[in-house]
């Protein structure tokens, strides 16, 4: 957990440009702190430390140009089924607030999402992650917009927009990729989209799936394995759902550490049956059945533009699991029958609110 709780700090501070200079400093002046190491290795909780050293930078007077903009289901923080997220560009995700029942009965309401990211691929070997920190601006009372652009596969500009929205009552946040190119073609674009949820605890994940990706409703759900409610991810996979000039490629899950590399590398695979590392194993679970881990796990889902195209919409979903039975019975089949569940939590929508941070 040392080298993820350092990944958190500094892409905190890299969303920064007016501090990124200090970033050698920052790590040279913690490090030698009694006990920071040791802290560090308790887990997901020293999250938030990043945090706290990004609010102390900002009160020694520095300031950003990174916005946030939270955005929630219209339920009041105390109903089950309450979702919120903090939103960054790129349909990115800084945090989301699920309060869920779990199976004890207690009611929790707390920050399930470590990290939610967007990468690009355009076939150069490696993806790149689209901007964090730049400009989210708010679209109506429950939902946000960022833009920008990159050098595509034929070496035109490429311009991408996100629409990102939660409806009334809906645990469902969704995210609508509009890519366009300046001049001539799409070319070769590759859009994943990264997973790392930390429900309770970060190695106490447990990862199955409901649907198919021929039904149009697969989802890949990660829940605490004790507590047994979470998130989950997933997304439209055919032009009926929302797919335009775009396919959708496959995905793969496995444990920390392992996809974020493979991305950034290009080594990262995924396949319409799902691929599944050798270093998780099966458990089952009260209500789910067959499940990998527990351990610390991510999963990415991608899907390929038209290169011949000059635009192409795809549409992204991530929804909180606030009680185990929305699920619907059965156990998970095997790797290569794998699928998933579309849910969208319905419940009375109170009123709406907004939040602007940072």
């Amino acid at each position: 957990m040392v080298y993820k709780t350092l990944n958190n700090i500094f892409v905190l501070i890299r969303i920064m440009p007016e501090i990124r200079r200090f970033a050698g400093l920052a790590h040279v002046l913690l490090f030698p702190l009694p006990g920071f190491v040791p802290m560090l290795q308790k887990g997901k909780y020293m999250k938030y430390l990043g945090s706290a050293a990004v609010a102390l930078v900002l009160a020694s007077g520095f300031a950003t140009s990174a916005q946030a903009v939270v955005i929630d289901n219209g339920l009041t923080s105390d109903t089950v089924g309450y979702w919120s997220v903090d939103m960054a560009s790129g349909g990115q995700v800084n945090s989301g607030t699920l309060t869920a029942r779990g199976s004890s009965g207690d009611i929790h309401t707390t920050n399930v999402i470590y990290d939610y990211f967007t990468y690009i691929s355009t076939g150069d070997g490696n993806a790149f992650q689209l901007p964090f920190g730049d400009t989210v601006t708010s679209t109506g009372a429950a939902s946000v917009s960022s833009s920008g652009w990159f050098i595509g596969s034929n070496g035109n500009r490429i311009n991408w927009t996100v629409d990102s929205s939660i409806a009334d009552g809906s645990a469902v946040l969704t995210n609508r990729f509009n890519f366009s190119a300046e001049e001539g073609e799409l070319g070769t674009i590759r859009l994943f989209q990264y997973l790392d949820e930390d429900v309770i605890g970060a190695g106490n994940d447990a990862f199955f799936t409901r649907g198919s990706v021929a039904g149009g409703n697969l989802e890949l759900f990660t829940v605490d394995a004790e507590e047994l409610f979470g998130v989950s991810h997933g997304g439209a996979y055919n032009s009926a759902g929302g797919l335009v000039s775009a396919d959708f490629a496959g995905w793969a899950t496995c444990i920390y550490n392992s996809q974020k590399p493979a991305l950034e590398n290009g080594t990262q695979s995924v396949s319409l049956s799902g691929q599944i590392c050798s270093d998780l194993s099966t458990t089952s679970l009260p209500g789910i059945g067959t499940a990998y881990g527990p351990d610390d796990i991510v999963s990415v889902l991608a899907w390929d533009v038209t290169s011949s195209a000059s635009g192409a919409t795809i549409i992204t979903t991530l929804g909180g699991l606030p009680d185990i039975t929305q699920l619907p019975p059965g156990e998970v089949p095997e790797p290569a029958a794998l699928g998933l569940f579309g849910m969208g939590l319905l419940g009375l929508a109170a009123s709406r609110r907004r939040h602007a941070s940072r």
